[in-house]
């Protein structure tokens, strides 16, 4: 039905009355972290968050991480072995740039710090800003921009450059938007930075700003644009369209610092250290009340983490919280509960008091609908429900009709199906060019006017008489039916019945216990990443498809809810409405523990409806009025908090290095001399860091371990002397106090080294020894047994060569004296008896010397010397022949080898018994000496006849040669002018 000019009229009447929006009031905490009069020891300048989570802030003479209960660790940047000097140290702005590096302004130049490593980037200052004081750093995905304080900028990206805008305008401010580089000119004016410059601006069309003011302040926000604050008011500016609207007038305030949270709030300091909100909601600048006093000295800093600001100043650091919701409210005339809550893709619609009201999520709006062509087919007050398709088109459903179909701006409607045709229908879900009618006869399908019972040929899946209780869409495209009784089914998208889930076996609250467990009547569903949330009865359970397993939510029990009716899901979080109130309830590891979050809604919720629309907007319907907010933009709703330890101690010293190498994933190593090592951690949540609690396990690599409750106890020793060599790894979890979990469990990997004598290489090395000590005994005992063996063979040998020839002489002329050979010549007998009796002794002389030679107590030198002065004497006095035996200090006790004095002596004697027998000399010189390491033994006469027969001289000879070579020596004999012998061998002694 077309709409006429009074429609129109009473429309926009509607939306002028019925509609309030407001932000509920606001209360922040202010809390100081040094106390009165310790100004200069917290005193900071700038702040900064790391990857981690955890901050930094700028003081006076470096760098201080914070981890919510104190400083941690301080980072100067002065040159080791050169003393800093504080004024050259002071950091006076800082920021993090998208590779995690912190960027450090400080007196002496730009320094860049690593604060996963502890390391210095950048020590010397980045050339050419000598003699340059920074003002600012603004790091972006296009290089790190610098600001001086005389107002030029630098970019640096592969190496520094000075940059600025076109013409003589100057740079007031960087932003990165969208992805986009963005300068903002004195002359409020915006610039694009491409190809390493800044392209022509582009002013912004305010009339306000076309003589330009001083800009005081300026920010970004989630949206995309800029709060300025100039001496003439707060503008909102839009760098891609390049306009501005003003929000309001300064008139006697003097705005010391500008703030944009992450929630769509502006704040403002003036110089009375007065703190002021302003909401985008109602366009109104108002005081906020504070809980704590401010006092500031230089112009400070604000930084938001979470639901958090930070206020930093000469006269401390401030810790600001926040406490409330800005909520908008929406009245629609009378105190009767909407009865009709749904949406579309682009709307959503409310039925209150037989009125239609539409909300846009486009304009934010909401407006009154005439209705007419609706209420023309059925009374407003018999509505139940309404679902929208695709394309916008809704479906209503009441008591004494069926569906009605309408299009999405209500102007053409027409009944589906007629009074009673399908009784009780409960709920419908568009779905393409069909339509899916859940009842408590089962499930039916409409598509093109004719309705069809859903039927499917295996009995256990059979949905006829099934009272359905929900219809939802699947994300994988497919439709979850909740029904009463027979549990969970989900059809595919061919129209199939692909799974049912109905019971199952699985761990309650991580208890090892098997429970079974029973989906029973499902009231509401809604699914995400993290699974399918089912609304059954007192309980909420999470559906895991992969795994066809159901894990309950115990949060209900705990608080006492005794009826949850509505389930909202948003990624990574659960909003449920009961008649107490509304809890936010984090769905990471819930089973472990509850994270329940009280959005203290003052108005009983008895009746209520909740809707989470397209644009992320969550509505609230009680028995009054309509509220909604956008759960996203509320205090804590951001990133989970992350865990990190602090530090790492070995035997109850401080392990610096350790606890870096923790932060980068490397293992920690316990040896055998370490008694006990701990570990000290922290949660990147401040709000209430005393009540954080804290979770551990040590789990070795082929056991696991149940968690331990550390309380709010940060750190956990342990004794390494009773745990057994191995992998182990320490993990770490946490709750903060606002109840939510930490982004993930924090795991550190441990080796714990085996005592030496029991590692495998000790095993190795000692069966190695073993084997060598047997081996050694081995082949000494073989040795010896050579060796006497070589003994044995060499008495033989020598007794054979020595004795062999004079016994034989001495067998042969007793043959002859015996035979009577010389009965006739007595001259010759006594010659053959003389000769017997000269070899006999010649046979007792050399064995002596044999027996002498082998004889264990005869192996000194000091015997070797006694023995030849023995000889001599014997060989040489009886025949009146002088000798002179000269012999250097040797060592008395030293043992000579058995085969070198042996041989030594045997030469020795044959020199003497030569010139014995056959020399005519009247004197001999014997000489024994060590020269430069050479032994030299040398016998000489002074005799003209050859002190050699005819006979002897090649038989004795070649046994002097031949025992000369036994013992590696050279020898010499002269035969002439005198007879001298000399032999020489390396020194023995």
């Amino acid at each position: 039905m077309p709409w006429n000019k009074s429609s129109w009229l009473w429309c926009l009447f509607c939306c002028l009355l019925c509609t309030k929006v407001f932000a509920q009031e606001i209360t922040l905490r202010v809390e100081r972290l040094n106390q009165a009069g310790e100004e200069s020891k917290y005193s900071a300048f700038s702040i900064a968050e790391d990857a981690k989570g955890f901050l930094w802030f700028g003081v006076e003479n470096g760098l201080e991480q914070y981890d919510g209960y104190g400083f941690v660790g301080h980072q100067p940047f002065a040159e080791a072995g050169v003393p800093a000097n504080p004024a050259d140290e002071r950091v006076t702005d800082m920021a993090l740039d998208p590779e995690g590096r912190l960027w450090c302004a400080t007196p002496e130049g730009v320094r860049v710090f690593d604060p996963l490593s502890n390391k210095r980037l950048l020590q010397k200052k980045l050339l050419p800003l000598e003699h340059t004081i920074i003002d600012k750093i603004i790091p972006t995905s296009a290089g790190v921009f610098i600001f001086s304080w005389d107002g030029r900028c630098f970019h640096f990206q592969n190496e520094i450059q000075s940059i600025s805008l076109p013409g003589e305008g100057k740079i007031s401010n960087i932003f990165e938007i969208n992805n986009k580089i963005w300068a903002l000119g004195n002359d409020a004016g915006f610039y694009t930075f491409q190809n390493g410059q800044f392209s022509a601006g582009r002013q912004t069309r305010c009339p306000d700003l076309l003589v330009v003011p001083s800009l005081l302040a300026q920010m970004p926000d989630t949206e995309g644009f800029i709060w300025a604050v100039y001496d003439n008011g707060l503008y909102r500016l839009s760098p891609e369209a390049g306009k501005c609207e003003k929000q309001f007038s300064l008139n006697d305030l003097h705005p010391k610092v500008l703030h944009v949270d992450p929630f769509g709030m502006i704040w403002i300091i003036d110089d009375r250290n007065k703190i002021y909100n302003f909401s985008s909601f109602d366009k109104k600048l108002q005081p906020v009340k504070t809980e704590g006093e401010i006092v500031m000295g230089h112009a400070p800093e604000i930084f938001q983490k979470g639901d958090l600001m930070w206020l930093l100043s000469d006269k401390g650091i401030y810790k600001i919280q926040r406490f409330g919701y800005d909520f908008r409210e929406y009245e629609m005339g009378g105190a009767a509960p909407v009865q009709v809550l749904a949406q579309s893709e682009n709307n959503v619609l409310f039925i209150k008091n037989n009125d239609i009201y539409f909300y846009e999520n486009s304009s934010g709006n909401l407006q009154a609908h005439p209705k007419q062509s609706l209420t023309s087919l059925i009374p407003l007050a018999e509505i139940s429900s309404a679902t929208a398709d695709e394309k916008g088109n809704w479906y209503f459903i009441g008591e004494s009709f069926d569906v009605v179909f309408c299009n999405n701006n209500l102007d053409n409607c027409k009944t589906l199906l007629s009074k009673n045709k399908i009784a009780n229908i409960l709920n419908v879900l568009p779905d393409g060019s069909r339509v899916w009618l859940g009842t408590k006869a089962g499930l039916f399908i409409l598509k093109d006017g004719v309705v069809e019972l859903f039927e499917y040929p295996a009995q256990e899946h059979d949905l006829s008489g099934a009272d359905i209780q929900v219809l939802k869409k699947a994300r994988a495209g497919g439709l979850w039916v909740g029904t009463k009784r027979q549990g969970l089914y989900y059809i595919n998208q061919e129209g199939k019945i692909d799974k049912h889930f109905y019971t199952n076996y699985t761990k309650i609250n991580d208890v090892k216990s098997r429970t079974r467990v029973f989906i029973g009547s499902i009231k509401a569903l809604c699914e995400t990443t993290s699974g399918i949330y089912l609304l059954t009865g007192k309980d909420i359970k999470r559906l895991l498809p992969e795994t066809s397993r159901f894990q309950v939510l115990p949060i209900l029990r705990e608080e006492g809810l005794e009826k949850i009716e509505g389930i909202q899901a948003q990624e990574g979080f659960l909003w449920l409405t009961s008649p107490q109130a509304m809890f936010r309830v984090d769905t990471i590891d819930f089973i472990e523990k509850k994270y329940v979050f009280n959005l203290n809604i003052e108005d009983s919720l008895s009746t209520y409806k909740t809707i989470l629309s397209s644009d992320g907007q969550l509505f609230i319907t009680t028995s009054t009025n309509t509220r909604s907010f956008f759960p996203g933009k509320q205090p804590g709703a951001g990133l989970p908090p992350s865990i990190n330890i602090t530090r790492f101690k070995k035997s109850g010293e401080d392990q610096t290095e350790a606890a870096t190498q923790i932060r980068m994933g490397k293992a920690v190593h316990i040896y055998p001399g370490d008694k006990d090592f701990s570990f000290e951690f922290a949660l990147s949540d401040y709000g209430i860091p005393e009540a954080n609690q804290f979770y551990y396990k040590l789990e070795q690599s082929d056991m696991s371990e149940e968690w331990k409750a550390a309380g709010t106890s940060r750190q956990v020793t342990y004794n390494a002397r009773v745990l057994s060599a191995g992998q182990y790894t320490f993990s770490v979890k946490s709750i903060a106090s606002n109840q939510r979990a930490a982004r993930e469990v924090l795991e550190v990997p441990i080796i714990i080294h085996e005592v030496f004598y029991k590692q495998l290489w000790f095993f190795f090395l000692v069966f190695a020894l073993v084997s060598l000590i047997a081996y050694a005994l081995y082949r000494y005992n073989l040795n010896q047994a050579i060796a006497y063996e070589r003994l044995r063979t060499k008495i033989a040998s020598d007794l054979h060569d020595e004795l062999g020839s004079s016994l034989t002489r001495i067998n042969m002329y007793a043959q002859l004296l015996k035979s009577g050979v010389f009965s006739k010549k007595p001259e010759k007998a006594t010659e053959a008896l003389d000769n017997i009796a000269s070899d006999s002794r010649e046979v007792v002389s050399m064995m002596s010397d044999v027996v002498w030679s082998i004889d264990a107590r005869k192996e000194k030198m000091s015997d070797l010397l006694d023995r030849m002065r023995e000889h001599v004497d014997q060989m040489l006095s009886p025949r009146n022949i002088h000798y002179e035996f000269l012999a250097d200090d040797f060592p008395a006790e030293k043992k000579v080898d058995l085969n070198i004095r042996q041989n030594v002596l045997l030469i020795y004697k044959e020199s003497i018994n030569n010139i014995a027998k056959h020399s005519d000399a009247d004197k001999v010189e014997v000489q024994l000496k060590n020269e430069k390491g050479i032994f030299i033994m040398r016998v000489k006469d002074n005799g003209v006849k050859p002190s050699t027969n005819k006979n002897g001289t090649r038989l004795g000879l070649k046994n002097m040669e031949m025992r000369a070579k036994k013992i590696d020596a050279t020898l010499s004999i002269q035969n002439g002018q005198g007879y001298e012998v000399t032999l020489k061998r390396k020194a023995f002694c």
